[in-house]
């Protein structure tokens, strides 16, 4: 078993990070980070992590579950081809977004039908309500091989159901 995590270059929101990575390598899970280039990457509360891979070089199958991290910077990831078709692939397999990181989901087309959670606001709203997801207000919410969580406060949790989606 293996995690791919994947940050925007700015603006991550490090615990969204930070937090579930550390409890699936507490569990003897490899993880590694990608990002749309390996330069250090920078969360908005000052954390830098340097990505091990970046998105265009990830072989899939390598991989056994997508996280995709939150934060300010998340939409961004959405404008990146390479990413959405990673998505996509993983959608087939194991799929995990916080915070702002479900918008990205959103627009690679993975959602319609799929119950989930996210950090609402007047941006990520209406972006999610087009893409035909059901929208749950729970802190973490999984549907079948998806799981999605609401903020920065659920990363603990977050990072326990990556656990439970992986060994499903």
């Amino acid at each position: 078993m293996k995690i791919l995590f994947i940050v925007a270059q700015e603006g991550f929101r490090d615990e969204e990070l930070f937090e579930p990575k550390s409890i699936c390598e507490n569990a003897d899970i490899p993880c590694d980070v990608a990002s749309i280039t390996t330069a250090p990457a920078k969360g908005k509360l000052g954390g830098i992590v340097i990505p091990n891979i970046a998105v265009k070089d990830v072989n899939s199958d390598n991989y056994d579950l997508l996280v995709v991290v939150g934060g300010p910077g998340a939409p961004k990831l959405g404008e990146y081809s390479e990413v959405l078709n990673l998505i996509r692939i993983f959608a087939q397999k194991k799929l995990a977004a916080i915070c702002y990181a479900p918008t990205v989901l959103a627009k690679a087309g993975v959602l319609k039908g799929r119950r989930v959670t996210f950090f609402k606001d007047k941006y990520s709203d209406p972006i999610i309500r087009e893409s035909g997801a059901i929208i749950s207000d729970e802190n973490i919410c999984r549907d079948g091989n998806l799981v999605t969580a609401n903020g920065p406060h659920a990363a603990t949790d977050f990072g326990n159901a990556l656990i439970g989606l992986l060994r499903m």
